[in-house]
């Protein structure tokens, strides 16, 4: 088999990961369950991931530092009771350690003023400091995240699809900028991001792969291709139920992006412009169609 002392290689790591999936596991919807007046519900929990992400963007921060956010925040949510109107500070402080975990410089300064939140500089500091307590954040450790598996799984399709003589169109099938960007959009509901990071990179990359294989007229390997990155659901301890789920609340979401869907969340960034240009000329009457803008990961 092409590739077989990688493919064994990459597994053994693969198996490493999955000794430390505990400790960076979280179940943000317990929140839910033991929610009272006050707490942070999941709604909020997603509107935060949403600014995240556009901080993320707009930073040229990446992408590893905002999964890495995501992961620290909704450990956080899981470990403690937090009142809403803390949640943005919480949020971007989760933001600025994984930046430092990561070694990325980013301007605290401009990260509050960015982010308009009512933080000062030393609210942000103190609550990193909290964060990193209690989540035993170490300096040096590199932490298990849903790009991790997303990494490992997709060195892992690319020994398959040697053996499967699907090398040239591998990277039409997927696209590593693609994925990373669709992940980002998952980690954003919190029903896909309580599940098992494994089950969400496992079922992010089959639903990819089944939906190039519905254009192709030869499909029997590429079901092949689907087969064998699904035997890693075995190795991964993913019962059949519990893929089968995280299959359908993937779906779902990634169709609603696909099919540019209002979104029920309310940004709660605001523009800020100046009046110069309304003072400059009317605008009565004034009617102009904007192209969608193509998101780039």
């Amino acid at each position: 088999m092409p590739d077989a002392a990688n493919l064994k290689q990459i597994t053994n790591e693969l198996e490493k990961v999955l000794l430390l999936e505990h400790k960076y596991k979280s179940n943000i919807l317990i929140a839910k369950m033991d929610h009272k007046a006050g707490e942070a519900v999941l709604i909020a929990r997603d509107t935060a991931v949403r600014s995240m992400r556009f901080l993320k963007f707009w930073l040229h921060l990446p992408c590893e530092v905002f999964f890495t956010a995501v992961n620290l925040l909704d450990r956080f949510l899981t470990r403690m009771k937090v009142h809403e109107r803390f949640l943005a500070c919480i949020s971007i402080s989760c933001l600025y350690t994984a930046a430092e975990i990561h070694k990325c410089n980013v301007n605290a300064a401009y990260l509050i003023t960015l982010s308009q939140t009512k933080c000062s500089i030393k609210d942000m500091h103190r609550m990193c400091d909290i964060i990193r307590k209690k989540l035993d954040v170490e300096p040096r450790e590199q932490p298990v995240t849903v790009y991790t598996y997303l990494n490992l799984f997709l060195r892992i399709y690319d020994c398959y699809t040697a053996q499967l003589n699907l090398k040239s169109v591998a990277p039409k099938i997927l696209q590593k900028k693609v994925l990373r960007r669709r992940l980002e959009v998952i980690m954003t509901n919190h029903l896909c991001a309580s599940k098992r990071a494994p089950a969400i990179t496992l079922s992010l990359i089959r639903n990819e792969i089944q939906k190039y294989a519905a254009t192709q007229n030869q499909k029997s390997n590429l079901m092949k291709l689907i087969l064998k990155i699904c035997d890693y659901q075995a190795v991964c301890m993913i019962p059949p139920d519990e893929f089968l789920a995280c299959s359908l609340s993937i779906g779902q979401v990634l169709k609603e992006y696909d099919d540019h869907c209002k979104m029920s969340i309310v940004q709660k960034l605001k523009w800020r412009f100046s009046l110069s240009p309304f003072t400059s000329r009317p605008l009565d009457r004034f009617h102009t169609n904007l192209n969608r803008i193509s998101e780039d990961a």
